[in-house]
């Protein structure tokens, strides 16, 4: 394939990190040695190891490892751009279109990584301001729970993921290469518009978003118990938060400079798990979204590149008009004081000159004292050429070159 072509699939990519080495064909491609070992996690295409090459510089034929089989929700395609802000360039692609509802199956699971956030999520500490759970390890799924109701939240996830499965879609907790990024989420039932943008989550949640795959694009998903108002009796009765046993499902666009995010809730009436295919056909109408506002996202951080540049050359032009009056300014004013300065000089002289032929006119025996005092006033007035004084002075070209460097 034609390194001018915008996208490479992860097969024509295996045959040539197994043609040449990854250092040839970055230069190739006019990129890094690690872009392209990068590219090729991406996509999962294996790389030679270390030897590989030697081996075959000896005219040995090394085992070449094979291309692995692609899993649903991996990438298949690394598309070149100059300006993407992704990971790498390898542009999502959104599920096909079903035709029917799959039957719901019972022979999922159990989730190794699901069980194991329940491990972690049921030793964990309450955070301060709260009694949800805040494990001190990240790589857990995102559930935001009391403790009382921590087997409920995970029978909610469980349930949820294999609904998924049976769709042919797959959950994963994201590797920290993915640098994807959560979303703001909402403990109160009912939610109160908030005007205060100094709003934060009332605890920490994980680094790493739990995804669901559709096709290729990633979905964000968020699980959180709501909590409502109960009123606690006494002296002075108050209002206290408790958790409410009911949870909050929030479904979103991991991706930078991409703003979409959708929650479904638990109701008195109405149960997530009695939603499940609501939700998945919301997911799969936010995958064919997303990779348009993935687009949409580059262009505006071009359009905002372009518009900060053209700011900066703007600010840059000011600058240099103003450096340079200011540089001209200071010329002239430094020049003015050393013409009076050279007036000074030229009165010394003067003064000097007068005073040796005033000298010579006296008498002999006045001449020695005199001339011995004049040699102390010449030494006291330390006069100096007018080269002397020049020197030290810039030209406005000068101190306009000196003032601009901190621009670049």
């Amino acid at each position: 394939m034609s390194t001018d072509d915008g996208n490479i699939s992860r097969e024509t990519l295996y045959e040539q990190v197994w043609r040449e080495p990854i250092s040839k064909l970055a230069t190739t491609y006019h990129v890094s040695g690690s872009y392209i070992a990068r590219i090729c996690r991406e996509l999962n295409v294996p790389t030679p190891g270390r030897g590989y090459w030697a081996q075959v510089s000896a005219g040995k034929n090394p085992l070449k490892e094979g291309l692995p089989k692609h899993k649903v929700g991996d990438p298949t395609m690394w598309m070149r751009s100059s300006t993407s802000s992704r990971h790498t360039d390898v542009m999502p692609v959104p599920p096909a279109p079903r035709s029917i509802v799959p039957p719901l199956r019972r022979s999922h699971g159990p989730y190794g990584f699901l069980m194991a956030s329940k491990e972690i999520l049921s030793k964990a500490r309450k955070a301060n301001s709260s009694d949800y759970l805040q494990p001190r390890i990240y790589r857990v799924v995102d559930i935001l729970t009391k403790p009382e109701h921590l087997d409920d939240a995970i029978a909610l996830a469980s349930k949820f993921f294999s609904r998924l499965e049976d769709y042919g879609y797959r959950v994963v907790i994201a590797p920290k290469e993915k640098e994807y990024r959560s979303c703001m989420v909402e403990t109160d039932e009912i939610i109160v518009n908030r005007t205060d943008n100094l709003y934060y989550n009332p605890v920490r949640r994980p680094v790493l978003c739990t995804v669901a795959y559709l096709g290729t694009v990633a979905i964000g998903i968020a699980i959180v118990e709501m909590t409502e108002e109960e009123k606690v009796a006494g002296y002075y009765s108050y209002t206290n938060k408790v958790g409410s046993g009911r949870f909050r499902l929030y479904g979103y666009s991991p991706y930078l400079r991409t703003d979409l995010v959708k929650h479904w809730q638990d109701t008195k009436e109405l149960k997530l798990t009695k939603r499940f295919d609501e939700i998945i056909g919301e997911f799969e109408r936010m995958a064919n979204l997303i990779p348009c506002l993935i687009l949409e996202g580059e262009k505006k951080a071009e359009e905002e590149r372009v518009r900060q540049e053209a700011e900066r050359l703007e600010y840059r032009r000011k600058r240099e008009v103003e450096l340079r009056a200011k540089a001209e300014e200071e010329g002239r004013t430094d020049l003015e004081r050393i013409i009076k300065e050279w007036g000074y000089l030229k009165s010394r002289q003067a003064f000097i000159e007068e005073l040796s032929r005033a000298i010579g006119e006296e008498s002999p025996e006045t001449q020695a004292l005199l001339l011995k005092r004049l040699e102390a006033a010449k030494a006291m007035l330390k006069t100096e050429s007018v080269v002397d004084i020049i020197r030290s002075w810039k030209t406005p070209d000068e101190r306009f070159d000196g003032s601009l460097s901190w621009l670049w």
